[in-house]
């Protein structure tokens, strides 16, 4: 990490809710409006995935054979959300840029991302999405693709990310 990420009062509290329901401290947390962004660590997903199941179960009161850890994730943001009362976005740290960034927009095999190094050092990241996913990508009013930039930067000293 380049620059240390400063949370508020709000966002250390959302941190703390989050660590209370899944057993996970996240590495960071953002609250935009209506949305919390939680960045988790990779080696951390069996952790969220058994927390998600119990809760899975304990809603449902009977156990399944086989659930898709999709759903698992999908029922944990539900839960989520409805105790904080905000959009519940969950994503993975990853030591890798592209990794990161193609989590955290949730970007399909089909995007290109584009790493450019810059002579101070900086890095810029070009991505182009398809025409029908630009507005998922980007975000209501723009909150993903502005966090998004925040994280980028203090992880990984990302000056700049273009969406095209």
């Amino acid at each position: 990490m380049d620059e240390k990420i400063r949370l508020s009062n709000n966002e250390l509290s959302m941190m703390s809710l989050f660590e209370g329901l899944t057993d996970v401290f996240p590495v960071a947390c953002r609250v935009y409006e209506d949305n919390v962004f939680f960045v988790v660590n990779k080696k951390d997903f069996h952790k969220l995935l058994t927390s998600g199941l119990k809760i899975l179960f304990h809603q449902n009161k009977r156990k399944q054979n086989r659930v898709r850890p999709s759903y698992i994730i999908s029922s944990l943001i539900t839960e989520l959300g409805r105790t904080v009362s905000k959009n519940i976005h969950i994503t993975f740290y990853d030591d890798d840029l592209e990794s990161f960034i193609r989590n955290f927009f949730s970007l399909s095999r089909n995007d290109a991302v584009t790493i450019r190094e810059a002579s101070d050092g900086g890095r810029y990241v070009i991505i182009n999405v398809d025409v029908t996913r630009r507005g998922k990508t980007i975000g209501r009013g723009g909150s993903r693709a502005k966090v998004g930039r925040e994280f980028a930067k203090a992880f990984f000293n990302v000056k700049s990310i273009i969406i095209k």
